[in-house]
């Protein structure tokens, strides 16, 4: 199957439907308007012979704009090329070196004052992603792009003198393995690496999505999370418009306060969050029903706790639009005593696990069957689990690497032959390098990493347990457990909501109540208090590396 017919096929049958909507001017575009957006941009790249296969990057804010150049670099057939926006100018730009970007289409306010692209060989023009002005031009080719860029409006009345009808535009042949986007790892334990997906892997996950009725046609969504990254650009942008539901894009998603107003108003079918987001706006909403007249009443009441509860659920739900089927956490690194409260409540809520290197997502279990200790089901239909026994001695026997197989999985690390192929086994299997716990029902619990596991005589650590239970704790924000030749030492973020004295006394109280309960090949010999917040990667887990 070619996968770029979906996207044609859905934008005819939902040709008048609204597609897209600017949560910030209220802009409206229905699935034509955005069509002919998109063919405008297809034509662009045709005009400036940009050969299909092209490395096209699209950098900036989520967008009317983004959205458009993506999707036509995409139908165009190039490979697609994105990093989220959190970078500084020179990691945004050795990231885009790596992937040998060629076109770049960028917001101008994140261009460097005096841009140096002698790290960019391959980089041949870079246009303005709102103006489609040319901001930089190094190629002789591109002399005239200009000009090109000027002349198009023109061009595109010659081309199709009665309108952009449905069945205008023209995708190119392309074959499941054929390469189709480049986006990066975290970083969690060094720097970003870009992976290469395929269009079967791209496939796989958006036709997961649709078959799953995760956005259902004429359904509302909202970008809560930058469409800069694989989970992002695959769930938040392909599966609404190949299922043609109306996308609002909302780019102030730091915010929770911001982020609740957005979500009362679009109403949406499903919400994608981060931990720190459910758990700010939690916080917000549990907040406001606490100072609430009806709280003060049903405490008064038998029963209180259940009946609190419900009322509890009933303001969540209706913060988030009233519309809400599930909250979909896309990240495993969310608090257990987050996932208590909210399976207490009775908040719909389910995790879904995902890698780079799976083109998104591994696995996911709607929120009626989920299991708030897991991560859920793989997607058997697309891609399948395994674990791989770890072979040392004092390690749970149930827990080994959890390693994948099918249509998403990535080609390649690009141009790193050696992490590739120690990514994959020996029969063609990914290795994850996530400790995992398969039950007899297949769901799927992460209880670490390997490349974090830490021995000590007496035993093995799995330091994100430990750090699990520290920040369970109200006094620490944050937390990372590391091996400092031997001496295990916890870096901790407190939480100044709760430690409002003596900080060093607080965490060290903290630290030997930890400590009693705990082995004691586990126990935590020293303790540093970070006076700012650590310093966490695109998918919110702490960078590790930087704390060795």
């Amino acid at each position: 199957m070619n996968f770029l017919k979906i996207f044609c096929d859905s934008f005819i049958d939902n040709w008048d439907e609204p597609a897209i909507t600017s949560y910030s001017t209220g802009l409206t575009l229905t699935y034509a308007s955005l069509g002919s957006r998109i063919e405008r941009v297809k034509r662009l790249l045709e005009v400036l012979k940009i050969p299909v296969g092209t490395h096209v990057a699209i950098v900036g804010n989520n967008s009317i704009d983004w959205i458009t150049n993506y999707m036509s670099a995409m139908l165009y057939g190039a490979v697609t090329v994105t990093v989220q926006v959190t970078y500084d100018a020179d990691e945004m730009l050795s990231l885009l070196a790596s992937a040998d970007v060629e076109i770049l289409f960028i917001d101008p306010e994140l261009m460097p004052a005096n841009p140096d692209f002698s790290s960019m060989p391959a980089l041949k023009l870079v246009i303005s992603q709102d103006t489609q002005t040319v901001l930089h031009s190094r190629a002789e080719a591109f002399e005239d792009a200009q000009e090109s860029i000027d002349s198009l409006d023109q061009l595109f009345v010659n081309l199709y003198p009665g309108g952009f009808m449905p069945g205008d535009t023209s995708i190119p042949e392309v074959k499941p393995d054929t390469p189709a986007a480049i986006f990066f790892t975290a970083g969690t334990m060094g720097a970003p690496k870009p992976v290469l997906l395929s269009s079967d892997s791209m496939e796989g996950n958006v036709i997961f999505g649709m078959k799953n009725s995760l956005f259902p046609r004429g359904s509302n969504t909202l970008t809560s999370s930058s469409v800069g990254n694989v989970w992002g650009t695959i769930f938040n942008v392909l599966v609404p418009l190949a299922s043609g539901a109306h996308i609002t894009v909302f780019n102030d998603f730091y915010n929770p306060a911001s982020l609740v107003n957005a979500l009362r108003r679009v109403k949406p079918r499903r919400v994608i969050m981060s931990p720190r987001q459910l758990r700010e706006t939690y916080s917000i909403i549990e907040n406001g029903f606490r100072k609430s007249s009806l709280y003060r009443f049903l405490k008064m009441l038998p029963f209180n706790k259940m009946l609190c509860h419900m009322a509890m659920r009933r303001a969540f739900n209706k913060a988030l639009g009233g519309n809400c089927r599930e909250v979909i956490v896309g990240s495993t690194n969310i608090e257990r005593a987050l996932k208590h409260k909210l399976h207490r409540v009775g908040i719909r809520f389910t995790i879904s696990y995902g890698l780079v290197e799976n083109g998104g997502l591994v696995c996911y279990t709607p929120a009626e069957d989920f299991i708030p200790t897991t991560v859920g089901h793989s997607i058997n239909s697309i891609v399948k689990c395994r674990i791989r026994p770890l072979e040392l001695e004092g390690f749970p026997e149930d827990v080994g690497i959890l390693e994948t197989h099918g249509m998403t999985v990535m080609k390649e690390y690009y141009n790193d032959r050696e992490s590739t192929c120690q990514a994959f086994t020996s029969d063609g299997w990914l290795s994850t390098r996530d400790l995992a716990v398969i039950d007899d029902e297949g769901y799927v619990t992460i209880v670490g990493r390997l490349d974090t596991i830490i021995v000590r005589p007496g035993g093995i650590i799995v330091p994100e347990r430990l750090e699990a239970t520290l920040v369970d704790m109200p006094e620490i924000m944050q937390a990372v457990i590391v091996d400092r030749e031997g001496v295990l030492t916890a870096i901790v973020y407190p939480d100044y909501e709760h430690v409002t004295d003596d900080a060093y006394a607080a965490i060290k109280a903290v630290i030997e109540r930890v400590n009693a309960y705990t082995p004691a090949f586990i126990h935590i010999d020293e303790f540093e208090i970070s006076e700012t917040p650590l310093d966490i990667t695109l998918k919110g887990t702490v960078a590790r590396y930087k704390y060795f």
